[in-house]
């Protein structure tokens, strides 16, 4: 069985899923990248040894090859490249499996905007009885193409898998430091690092030992920098610049609790897989688009507080510093749940056991995490913590 899979770049998120597939499959598995990264995510250290790796090709260098590659495959994943590159494919009733995070991150005028409402109905609206799904990178992806009536029933949770470290669990308790909040990732408005900030504020005085830890660069940096010093936090708040991805891996072995306070712009957040694959207890606002896959159930394995509610915030980081048990436990559970789910292995093989059945008419869904049914879930969150399914 052939897959290909084009993208606009291989990123650090998606190569571990590569590199799984390129193991089950060999020269069965192809990436196509639709166009270069820029240097500002390869300052951010997002750029990859890219040279001698096999399965690894570049539409503009070989515009014909790549056609080829996703002509001929049983299955091609397309993600974000632009349309006319696979339109081919689609048109031509080819089995394959669209990878998108939400399309309204922001413009909601857009949903109501005729040129937008035709242009997505005839790229996604057309193929409901053509054997294409769509692979949704994030709790809301399904809610928002069906604005259009695209993909009715063949929604499938998906997301990203960053490399997964193997260090044993028991070696990660061990090496956390009391009373260590992390927040990481650049520091646009939508990332809300200020949150972490006013959440400080509220505990320095009630939370012996308390400290937070911030890592990035970007246009809050100012604001952040402003809040530490006119509200006296430079003893409990540690201001980092921009780190590679392994030494940023290295401060959340080391910490407690990790943030996670984006709202509805952050169509998946990767930092999220990579904090509970470290030991961390999540503390994540309900818009982030990974948060209602890899925290179904608020309280099991992390804590969701609702987008800008300082106080929800406040409060969960405030009960897990003072109930130690509750925060390994969650810790634990945060560690297991993307050991065992959400990570590159479990997706490339779930993966491959779903094309395998697609090219049969079969529909292999499983009962959770990677390649099981998407719900079309709304924004919101219930008082009582538990997400809300859209009629």
């Amino acid at each position: 069985m052939k897959i290909a899979f084009i993208s606009n770049y291989l990123t650090p998120h998606q190569a571990p899923f590569c590199e799984t597939m390129v193991k089950q499959l060999g020269d069965d598995f192809s990436f196509i990248a639709s166009m270069k990264m820029e240097e500002e995510r390869k300052n951010m250290g997002w750029g990859l040894k890219l040279q001698g790796l096999s399965y690894f090709h570049e539409y503009d260098e070989d515009p014909e090859k790549a056609e080829n590659l996703l002509m001929e495959a049983d299955v091609a994943i397309c993600g974000d490249a632009p349309y006319r590159l696979f339109e081919k494919r689609l048109k031509a009733g080819k089995p394959t499996l669209r990878y998108y995070e939400r399309l309204f991150k922001k413009d909601l005028w857009r949903v109501v905007n005729p040129k937008t409402r035709m242009r997505y109905k005839a790229q996604h609206g057309v193929y409901k009885d053509a054997p294409v799904y769509l692979l949704c990178a994030g709790g809301y992806v399904p809610d928002d193409f069906a604005k259009f009536g695209a993909y009715k029933g063949k929604t499938i949770k998906w997301g990203y898998f960053p490399y997964f470290d193997k260090t044993p669990l028991a070696e990660l308790m061990e090496m956390k430091q009391p009373g260590s909040i992390l927040w990481t990732g650049r520091m646009l408005s939508w990332k809300h690092p200020e949150e972490a900030v006013y959440a400080m504020m509220l505990l320095k005085d009630h939370i012996e030992g308390i400290h937070l830890t911030m890592i990035g660069e970007g246009e809050q940096r100012p604001l952040v920098e402003k809040l530490i010093k006119e509200h006296g936090l430079e003893d409990c708040v540690t201001l980092l610049p921009f780190m590679k991805p392994k030494e940023v891996r290295e401060y959340m072995k080391r910490s407690e609790i990790y943030l996670m306070t984006s709202d509805r712009q952050e169509g998946w957040g990767a930092v999220m897989n990579e904090a509970m694959n470290s030991g961390c207890a999540v503390v994540a606002s309900h818009m982030a688009g990974a948060t209602p896959y890899l925290i179904p159930d608020d309280g099991l394995n992390g804590y969701v507080y609702s987008s800008r509610e300082i106080g929800e915030l406040t409060n969960a980081i405030y009960d897990l510093l003072l109930e130690g048990d509750k925060r390994k436990n969650m810790a634990e559970r945060a560690y297991e749940s993307i050991a065992a789910y959400w990570n590159a292995e479990e997706a490339s093989l779930r993966m491959i056991d779903f094309c395998e059945g697609l090219l049969k008419g079969e529909e292999r869904y499983y009962s959770g995490g990677p390649m099981s049914r998407a719900e079309n879930l709304k924004m919101t969150k219930r008082f009582e913590g538990m997400w809300v399914e859209k009629e």
